[in-house]
């Protein structure tokens, strides 16, 4: 649900943080030629040692650091960041995560770090680090995405009545992902009118003369389409195989 284009991570990962958390992206004169800093962790293969290694550099901070450094160790780490992602190492991934959020806190750190911890299973770390960007966030697209992701560690946590409290708040904001997440919850219920209503709403935004999607969201059509569809069982296909 986060390629909505909200934000660029390629240019997000160059950003530096300032104030309450929000990020501004690091400027350097046209003028100025900065070589790689940071040869020896671009080099380092994926793994414990290469996380230990970038979580140190963060730590040390921007302070000391020349001219642009410091955005290149962030566009470092974020790139190792994705690259132990693909490989499924959880801990590493988790390690650079928590190391970047608290080196540069910022909605792109935060989502970095929620989507690691939520995926490992830590959904109170999740759930954290989103609340807690939330309580600095002011921009209205960030705090709906903030709010439609708690949702979703609502969600895996199996706690239904703090999910539907956050997706009436997305839902506020005329959140999409909010909308489609409480249609499926009422398909799930059996509660085929309520769950046809929502799923066409959002279908509908995606048509008309002035739509306010381009597309509709992935499962709005599908929801819909089932939602349609007369109740009964499962499967025709008894227990066992095909019959003949």
């Amino acid at each position: 649900m986060a390629s909505r284009g909200r934000w660029s991570w390629s240019a997000l990962a160059l950003c530096l943080c300032v104030g309450a958390g929000r990020p501004v992206f690091a400027e350097v004169p046209d003028s100025v030629t900065i070589e790689d800093p940071w040869p020896s962790l671009r080099g380092m293969p994926p793994g414990a040692a290469r996380a230990q290694a970038l979580c140190e550099a963060l730590e040390c901070g921007p302070g000391a650091l020349e001219q642009g450094h410091w955005s290149r160790l962030l566009e470092v780490a974020y790139a190792a960041f994705l690259e132990e992602l693909s490989l499924y190492a959880g801990e590493p991934a988790c390690n650079v995560a928590e190391a970047m959020y608290l080196a540069a806190p910022a909605p792109w750190s935060s989502l970095c770090l929620e989507g690691v911890t939520r995926r490992t299973g830590n959904l109170a770390r999740s759930a954290q680090v989103l609340e807690r960007g939330l309580a600095i966030e002011t921009d209205p697209v960030t705090q709906l995405e903030l709010r439609e992701r708690r949702a979703i560690v609502a969600a895996g946590a199996g706690e239904l009545a703090v999910q539907l409290d956050w997706l009436g708040r997305s839902l506020i904001q005329k959140g999409s992902d909010g909308l489609q997440m409480r249609a499926r919850i009422a398909l799930a219920q059996g509660a085929r009118k309520r769950s046809t209503a929502l799923f066409r709403v959002l279908v509908d935004r995606s048509r008309g003369p002035l739509p306010t999607l381009g597309v509709p969201p992935p499962w709005a059509l599908r929801g819909w389409g089932l939602a349609l569809l007369p109740a009964g069982p499962e499967s025709s296909v008894p227990p066992g195989g095909a019959t003949h």
